[in-house]
């Protein structure tokens, strides 16, 4: 297999630690050639991991794609308000292209690109790192093997753990859906891409319900000031405290503070300037922290779907039922599939592997396939054209549309 060639834009840490690590791992497989990213740190640490030529070092992805073609892809890892435009002149370039979730945060911006990528017979892989995973792989087997028989109903829960909520949600880059995309697009389009690729049907109606309860200043205590580090007395005791959560108990990592380790010190001195050291309850955002979705399609299959930041840790739950049978699966810790037959009254249970990349070994196994396939062509059944990405897109807009109206959507109205 022969060696592929990518440029990246936006050289943050998804795309260091998902992406461009598998080219350490693999360098037979695929070079780095070409970075654009404004920071100074992330962009010369990344020119350095992957000797990338001075020459093909750029603070912004136009300066990047002034530049004739020189490589097979590009990686599109900019924030999702940011996605569009490269996107759109890369293929315009004649790339193809592995883009970072969501495609774009409108209907409009979506459906242009995948236009654009028909229009230059290009492919676009969407980051929908979840059903790289051997637990998806192996249970979308078994639904189209036909052991449950036809499918009926699913239910199925995303159990965002409170801290990934706080820093991502309530802290983070997705605060705001003005500047990133709502809930439902920013974290769940994984989720409805499963749930899609699970039924392979057409959705004609979605409804919603979602809220933003919990991570206002209401429910701040009344002697909290507006940062953890401005001598806030719950500091060693809220549940959401940022010292704690990042410099004391490390509940989680630093990487958008720095792409270099950082001391406790450095860290609370970070917290002091920094989105991340806000009172959760002071912070600004306005996003969702639970929601729910209703699906309904053409063969009559009904779906449920439950995004809620307010769990102990990371899982995903469902529950498949057919006619014939039912599955139960856990994503999370274990990954577990139990496949249960009506008639025999038997249950097997599946203990599906993982490797140590993220998203239960999602990540390493996208860039796999998403290799090979830039390769030789041959797509693995993981890997889907844009226009299957697109819809799952669609599917979580019409589910925000939905819940600020607070009414019903045809999908064949939204569609156009």
């Amino acid at each position: 297999m022969k060696q592929i060639t990518a440029i990246v834009v936006g050289a943050g840490p998804r795309c260091t630690l998902a992406y461009t690590s598998y080219a350490l791992q693999n360098a037979s497989e695929i070079k780095i050639v070409g970075v654009a990213e404004p920071l100074e740190d992330r962009r010369k640490t990344l020119q350095k991991l992957h000797n990338i030529p001075e020459e093909n070092c750029f603070t912004s992805w136009e300066e990047l794609l002034e530049k004739p073609k020189f490589a097979d892809v590009a990686f599109i890892c900019t924030q999702d308000q940011l996605h569009f435009a490269p996107a759109m002149e890369a293929l315009e370039r004649g790339y193809d292209l592995l883009l970072e979730k969501p495609i774009a945060p409108t209907a409009k911006e979506c459906i242009q690109i995948r236009d654009k990528a028909k229009e230059k017979d290009l492919n676009v892989v969407v980051c929908h790192v979840l059903r790289y995973t051997n637990l998806f792989r192996t249970l979308k087997e078994i639904v189209d093997s036909g052991r449950i028989g036809k499918l009926m109903s699913i239910t199925h829960c995303e159990n965002v753990y409170h801290i990934h909520y706080s820093h991502s949600y309530v802290r983070g880059p997705w605060q705001k859906a003005s500047e990133s995309a709502p809930m439902i697009m920013a974290k769940s389009c994984h989720d409805l891409d499963i749930i899609q690729w699970l039924c392979e049907d057409e959705c004609t109606e979605v409804s919603s319900f979602g809220h933003l309860s919990y991570f206002c200043e209401e429910n701040a205590p009344s002697d909290a000031p507006s940062r953890c580090t401005d001598g806030c007395p719950h500091v060693h005791t809220c549940t959401y405290s940022a010292p704690r959560i990042y410099a004391k108990d490390k509940l989680w990592g630093t990487e958008y503070f720095s792409p270099n380790p950082m001391t406790s010190e450095e860290i609370i001195e970070y917290l002091k300037t920094s989105p991340f050291g806000k009172c959760a309850f002071k912070a600004g955002n306005d996003v969702v922290d639970h929601q729910v979705v209703n699906l309904n399609y053409k063969s009559g299959l009904t779906v449920s779907f439950t995004m809620c930041g307010f769990t102990k840790d990371f899982s995903r739950t469902m529950r498949l039922m057919g006619t014939h049978g039912e599955i139960r699966v856990l994503f999370g810790d274990e990954h577990v599939i139990e496949v249960y037959d009506f008639a025999s009254g038997r249950k097997d249970v599946i203990h599906t592997t993982q490797n140590s990349s993220g998203h239960g070994g999602g990540d390493h196994n996208l860039m796999n396939d998403f290799v090979n396939f830039i390769a030789t062509g041959k797509p693995s059944p993981s890997i889907t054209p844009i226009d299957i990405s697109v819809e799952s897109h669609l599917l979580a807009l019409a589910a925000e549309e939905s819940r600020l109206l607070g009414k019903t959507i045809k999908m064949k109205d939204f569609r156009k």
